[in-house]
């Protein structure tokens, strides 16, 4: 399946899941082609055979670290750039990799994980007539067309037949052998950095996307594919490689567990299946229905068709329809506890994009507990999915959190300007998937008012963004103007909710493709349709605090782009030489985003704020302007140069209003980039403790950021060349070339 990840300047992710071969929509297992079984690779002990239950295989077995080990296909080949394959190769894969082992813990792998062989054909139920690939390989996808083979090595025994007797005896065996497997992990990773028709190129397109193609008898994915576009690689500055590696981690989560196909696979944490399975072959679903569907020439559908090209399974007690944001769940036409009386016309209009009347909620216990810890609402029956597609059209179910209220986290859609936050509900996604049990203090440590929705209660998760008369509808203050805006704040522009990046209101003054999404009346709306076109605050690469563009306006501002930069609202302005002794200044009408230096005192109640003194952006040439001790309090340049009126010019008095300290000098940890846990950064009273080898601590952000070393160890036996296993010991990674 198909998913999109994309970026708010035109860098797009994508995921991809699969049960076979080929690239499709929702579960897409085209009738001729199939894996006879799911691999049975044993747990705490050796499984026998297939009539072995993955409640048995679970009994009494620890969890132990989740170990994945990663073979890079032809990447000398298709990256040809040194510099970009060494930091795929060596920086951003081993730690998007080191971050899931170091959070998730899983049931291990007993003996060498192995990939069932594709049988193209069968004679009887886990009787193969034929093979899809010559040589009886097996794909992990493919890329335009061209499947991605996975190794020889990493291959299990097949037996094809000439032909079945009905007693189910078979004759004419052809044997193709097991490979040695992958040793010592629990799923392989492949890795490519192959162009695709959906790559995009200069920041525009896809970036990424990945994939997961077998499982275990507990359905836990064993083998996955990343493909990083890579006319899309950047490694021009840190922010941006940092961002890969989220990216990174965004693609390892579809392949790992969030995903359309693998939530009605999803088990308890004894192994039995959350959704029931057929009696007589527990690897069947009841609840799955194949249709026909089709977008070229517009959206055509059959519901349901036997021999259809798309299945949808229901998954009940794990994602389940919701009412909310104005939506009725009665209304929804889509099949979910309704296969059996939808229409080929409900069907139809339940694939329509945008999907207007279905609001679809993980509803497992874990994710319900968290979603309503993060918006501090007691009563939310589930965390919402994405309700619109970023692909085909021919699915019902997304594999993303719903945009509209979780904003920069790193499983929605859309990325923004800021560095992307892991939140306690994806940890979450993976506990009650039964495979995982997650350590939650390696999610973002949070705060309100600083991450999108945290702690705004149940009016933000559940109603619309903004009400019929075009005014925000939850809470006063702060949250209120930094999340979302109105028709009142056109063109305003105001400091994002991290005080990263300068930010503007998003608001289009023409009709919104859907009623619903209308909002300030009949020619207002936002941008982004993810976020149910809500007008939002929404940023851009040049207002950037850190890495922004100096020009002659911030000149004027007095403004600084530098790592300990933060925004704040401002009317200072600096007074400009005329000539003959003559200063002039012209005064900001109102306050405006700007970008300044602090420093957060020691015991972080206060910072410093410092104004530039030369006009060349030196981050090193400024002076202080005052201390901020609270929020809204103001302050004005003691040394005149930025609020005297000089000469005969007349001018408004400029000050600069102080964002809150806690928010400013807040411990601040994004452990998917500093690979610490929140426990692991403070030592209990506050102070900070940053243990790796290289640390990047600044006043602006409080934060600890690694860059870990990197050591070569001797590659398995099983493993060819350019495979690697990524092992997370004390903050090293253990690195195959």
């Amino acid at each position: 399946m198909t998913v999109c990840r994309r970026h708010s300047r035109a860098l797009a992710l994508a995921a991809i899941t699969l049960t076979i071969s080929s690239r499709a929509w929702e579960n897409e297992v085209p009738p001729d082609e199939f894996i006879v079984s799911p691999v049975q690779y044993g747990h705490g002990r050796r499984l026998g055979t297939s009539a072995d239950t993955c409640e048995a295989s679970l009994d009494g077995q620890p969890w132990e670290p989740l170990r994945l080990g990663v073979h890079y296909i032809d990447l000398e080949t298709d990256l040809p750039d040194q510099t970009m394959r060494d930091f795929v190769r060596t920086d951003a894969v081993p730690r998007a990799v080191s971050y899931w082992q170091k959070t998730l813990k899983v049931r291990r792998a007993q003996a060498p994980i192995r990939a069932g062989r594709s049988c193209r054909s069968q004679w009887l139920p886990g009787k193969c007539a034929r093979v899809r690939y010559d040589g009886g390989g097996a794909s992990c996808g493919s890329i335009d067309g061209t499947p991605i083979m996975i190794p020889d090595e990493y291959l299990d025994e097949l037996i094809t037949y000439g032909g079945c007797y009905t007693d189910g005896t078979c004759i004419y065996p052809t044997v193709y052998p097991a490979g040695t497997g992958y040793s010592d992990v629990d799923m392989v990773i492949l890795v490519t950095a192959k162009p695709d028709s959906d790559c995009g190129s200069n920041g525009v397109g896809t970036f990424a996307f990945a994939l997961s193609c077998q499982r275990d008898q507990c359905d836990r994915p064993t083998f996955g594919l990343i493909n990083v576009c890579p006319q899309m690689i950047d490694v021009t500055s840190q922010f941006a490689k940092d961002e890969l590696v989220g990216t990174m981690i965004h693609e390892l989560t579809h392949a790992l567990v969030f995903s359309t196909s693998k939530y009605p696979l999803f088990r308890y944490a004894d192994g039995s299946p959350r959704v029931p399975r057929d009696p007589a072959d527990s690897q069947l679903r009841p609840y799955s229905t194949r249709y026909q569907c089709s977008t070229s020439g517009g959206l055509s559908v059959t519901y349901p068709k036997s021999s259809g090209n798309y299945m949808y399974t229901d998954a009940p007690g794990v994602v389940e329809v919701s009412s909310a944001r104005g939506m009725n769940k009665e209304d929804c036409k889509c099949p979910t506890g309704r296969m059996s009386s939808t229409s080929s016309d409900d069907m139809q209009k339940c694939l329509l994009k945008p999907k207007g009347s279905c609001v679809y909620k993980v509803v497992t216990p874990k994710v319900v507990e968290k979603a309503r810890d993060y918006f501090g609402c007691s009563t939310l029956d589930g965390m919402e999915l994405e309700n619109h597609g970023s692909g085909q059209g021919c699915t019902v179910l997304e594999s993303h959190w719903e945009q509209r209220i979780l904003e920069g986290e790193l499983m929605v859609p859309v990325t923004g300007f800021s560095y992307n936050f892991m939140s306690e509900i994806t940890l979450a996604l993976f506990e009650d998937s039964g495979w995982y049990l997650p350590d939650y203090s390696m999610a973002t440590k949070m705060y309100k008012g600083m991450f999108f929705g945290y702690k705004q209660g149940c009016s933000f998760a559940e109603d619309k963004c903004i009400n019929d008369a075009g005014a925000v509808t939850f809470e006063n203050g702060r949250e209120k103007t930094s999340h979302f805006c109105s028709a009142e704040d056109d063109d305003e522009h105001r400091c994002s909710l991290d005080l990263k990046t300068k930010v503007q209101c998003t608001i289009k003054h023409e009709k919104a493709p859907c009623p619903q999404y209308q909002y300030g009346g009949p020619v207002k709306h936002g941008k982004s349709f993810y976020g149910d076109y809500c007008p939002i605050w929404e940023g851009a690469s040049a207002w950037d605090c850190e890495l922004g563009r100096f020009d002659d306006m911030s000149r004027l501002n007095g403004e600084l782009f530098a790592t300990d930069s933060i925004c704040l609202m401002s009317s200072l302005r600096r007074s400009q030489y005329l000539g003959g002794g003559k200063v002039k200044i012209i005064p900001n009408p109102k306050q405006i985003s700007a970008c300044h230096r602090v420093e957060c005192s020691a015991d972080r109640k206060s910072y410093a704020v410092f104004v530039a003194v030369g006009y060349d952006g030196n981050s090193n040439d400024v002076r202080p302007v005052g201390t901020c001790y609270t929020a809204g309090q103001t302050l004005k340049d003691p040394n005149g140069e930025y609020s005297k009126e000089v000469s005969a010019y007349s001018y408004e008095e400029g000050y600069l209003t102080c964002a809150d300290p806690a928010l400013v000098c807040a411990v601040k940890n994004y452990p998917h980039l500093s690979l610490q846990s929140n426990n692991e950064i403070s030592d209990g009273s506050g102070t900070i403790i940053c243990s790796a080898v290289e640390t990047r601590y600044t006043s602006r952000n409080m934060s600890c950021y690694f860059q870990p070393d990197y050591s070569v160890a001797a590659p398995p036996t099983s493993a060819r060349p350019l495979s690697v296993v990524v092992t997370l010991v004390t903050y090293i990674f253990m690195i195959i070339s």
